[in-house]
């Protein structure tokens, strides 16, 4: 399954879900709270202990009323003196709690939760500001707008702030000289006070004609930005639709500026966002028209985090609501509204459920068949009887998850296990968990099942090739895996020492073919495999593969009977051994098979050993069979093989030719045939 229909499949699950009243469904709220009466509000935000403050315009001065959470006044903060702009948005700073506020100048300025001090910082219209390089989310190109876009001549709305590692980032909207381009403006402030400036996004559909106030701004804890600019809607003309981008898009490349929820017209005056990254929109007079909801004016939304899906819609019960700004209190538990036609700030209850706001694998990387947790992070504590969390894993023959996990009432998080399976090649896994309508993902790299090679080096005593029940381990002999296949250990692979019973093991081996050799030790002769051949392991996933390597010290005479198919008198590649031929040793040099003469038969691959042999000559030979002549040594002759008694071997070969029409003949000798030398390897 792709990774893109397992997403989509999940979310219509969850949406399904939504509608069936399975998990928090989305009906709009109406019962909108008189909070405080504040003259001509445009701006609202919480301090840390829960107070809130609301921009007023008051006869003779402006600045920020501060209320209690029940509405009591707490007192004044004046910002200006007769005539001033005061403040027109405000926000919570949150490393600190304090307020910062925006007038339409664009003067920016930090008040002190506790004290009330009032701290100017700068202002926009007398700071550098780059121009040069705007996305244009109309058009999805970077343009400089013509140079119609001057923040030292431009008119400013909304702020949010958002404080990372020791740096404070400002993102501000505003409205072109000539009251054309809305645009998002970013200001970068350094621990050190140093600070840069530019203009983010802009949108070319915007026209002279359309209503154009400044628009809203939120950023939440992801570093996704949100707002809405104009897009050109075709029938309905110029509206405004919600953006939504990185906030780091013009140094990656990644998250750009896009508009989100088809269909819809949204205006926007204020903005915040939630710690789940969901944002909450003040429609203002102009309002949302909202896919197969209806229009509303001065309505409140709740979108998910990618801007994609309306959450909640809090609605106002008049004509014409011009709501300006929104914010949330710390619990998360009231959304505030400043609302400037009714000169009055007003809250909604927000039921806040839990939600799905972390979700990680640890170890992202495992070998198949073993196990990686998932852990799910919870904005609060899950209600009575726990909150389910819908998994799914996007490839099933790799890795399979629990279809829920629970987190337990009273928690924040849980635990579930990711189980994989055992492959042959490394597979990337996406994990999904959806919650509501929050749906998040995590990769996990599956690789293949490692497997082992293990055996045994033993003392062959018989040297017959076979590990019999007195032949023992023979420790500390040097084992390895000749990755070059040239038959000696080389530097970089790898080896092993056999353990005081002669065992030997390679773990972690990722499946295929490995060459198993051993270092041979003076005085001793490899017996199985044959001397001068090796194992070749083959390594499954997951598999044990198992050989072990036998050598001796007894005299040994072995060898092959083989098909001399071009009757040159020489082993050849192609030649094949010829099984079931009777091969003894002719003590008595007759050219005859007796009683009481030693004799074997000849293995499949036309091997033949005789082990235990006392000092002495041996005169090898083979019993010929109807059909074939002998080839090595030529016909009438024979291996002459002498032991000296001191743990030596030789190897000999047999080679027969088919023949038609044989003739039959006496069998003709000679004496002093050479004696062939030991096979080294």
């Amino acid at each position: 399954m792709k990774h893109g229909k397992t997403r989509s499949w999940l979310r219509w699950i969850l949406t399904y879900a939504v509608w069936a009243g399975m998990i928090g469904a989305t009906a709009p709220v109406r019962a909108q709270v008189p909070f405080a009466s504040v003259n001509h509000t445009t701006g609202v935000a919480t301090d840390n202990n829960g107070n809130v403050w609301a921009s007023v315009d008051r006869t003779f001065d402006a600045g920020l009323a501060v209320f209690d959470p029940n509405g009591a006044s707490l007192g004044y903060v004046q910002l200006g003196g007769f005539d001033s702009i005061g403040a027109k948005h405000c926000a919570r700073i949150p490393t600190n709690g304090n307020i910062i506020v925006l007038d339409q100048l664009g003067q920016v300025s930090v008040v002190n939760a506790s004290t009330g001090a009032v701290i100017p910082l700068f202002n926009l219209t007398l700071i550098n500001v780059d121009v040069s390089h705007i996305y244009d989310v109309a058009t999805g190109f970077y343009s400089a707008f013509q140079g119609n876009i001057l923040p030292a001549y431009s008119t400013f709305g909304d702020i949010a702030i958002r404080q990372q590692n020791g740096a404070t980032d400002l993102f501000v909207t505003g409205l072109s000289q000539a009251q054309v381009f809305p645009f998002v403006m970013q200001v970068h402030i350094n621990s050190d006070g140093t600070f840069w400036a530019r203009v983010l996004v802009s949108s070319s559909a915007s026209t002279a004609s359309l209503s154009n106030p400044p628009r809203g701004i939120a950023v939440n804890a992801q570093g996704t930005v949100a707002t809405t600019l104009p897009i050109n809607a075709g029938i309905l003309g110029t509206v405004d639709r919600v953006v939504t981008f990185s906030m780091s898009f013009p140094e990656t490349g990644q998250g750009l500026p896009a508009y989100r929820y088809p269909g819809s017209y949204v205006a926007s005056q204020g903005m915040t966002a939630d710690s789940s990254g969901n944002f909450y929109i003040a429609t203002g007079e102009l309002g949302a028209s909202l896919p197969g909801l209806g229009s509303y004016s001065g309505c409140v939304l709740e979108l998910s985090p990618d801007g994609d899906t309306l959450l909640n819609l809090f609605l106002f019960g008049g004509v014409l609501v011009n709501s300006m700004d929104v914010a949330l209190s710390p619990a998360e538990d009231r959304l505030y509204v400043a609302v400037f036609s009714d000169s009055a700030v007003y809250y909604f209850p927000v039921l806040n459920p839990p939600r799905l706001t972390g979700f990680s694998l640890l170890p992202t990387t495992v070998a198949g068949g073993e196990t990686s947790t998932g852990t799910l992070t919870l904005s609060k504590a899950a209600p009575a009887g726990g909150m389910g969390i819908a998994l799914l894993s996007g490839d099933t023959d790799v890795a399979t998850v629990p279809l829920v996990a629970i987190v337990p009432a009273g928690e924040t998080f849980t635990t579930f296990p990711v189980t994989t399976k055992t492959i042959s090649s490394q597979k990337d896994v996406t994990i999904f968990a959806g919650a509501g309508s929050t749906i998040l993902s995590a990769k996990l790299t599956v690789k293949p099942t490692p497997g082992s090679i293990t055996g045994q080096v033993f003392n062959d005593k018989n040297g017959n090739g076979s590990k019999d029940a007195g032949d023992t381990g023979l420790s500390g002999w040097t084992v390895y895996l000749d990755t070059d296949n040239d038959g000696n250990l080389d530097s970089g692979e790898t080896s092993t020492t056999t353990d005081s019973n002669g065992q030997f093991t390679f773990n972690g081996l990722a499946p295929g073919s490995y060459h198993l050799e051993v270092v041979p030790q003076n005085g001793w002769l490899q017996t199985l495999p044959d001397n001068g051949y090796h194992w070749i392991m083959t390594v499954n996933s997951g598999q044990q593969s198992s050989e072990d390597v036998g050598f001796t010290q007894t005299d040994l005479l072995m060898g092959q009977v083989f098909h001399d198919k071009n009757g040159n008198g020489s082993k050849e590649a192609d030649e094949p051994g010829l099984a079931g031929w009777t091969v003894y040793l002719d003590t008595d040099n007759d050219g005859l098979l007796e009683a009481g003469e030693v004799s074997t038969t000849t293995d499949a691959n036309g091997k033949f050993r005789f082990t235990g042999l006392s000092p002495g000559a041996y005169h090898l030979e083979a019993v010929p069979q109807f059909g074939w002549l002998q080839t090595l040594p030529q016909a009438g002759y024979h291996w002459v093989v002498t032991f000296g008694g001191s743990g030596q071997w030789y190897s000999a070969s047999i080679g027969f030719k088919e023949f038609v029409n044989p003739r039959s003949g006496s069998r003709s000798r000679r004496t002093g045939l050479p004696t062939p030398r030991p096979k080294q390897r």
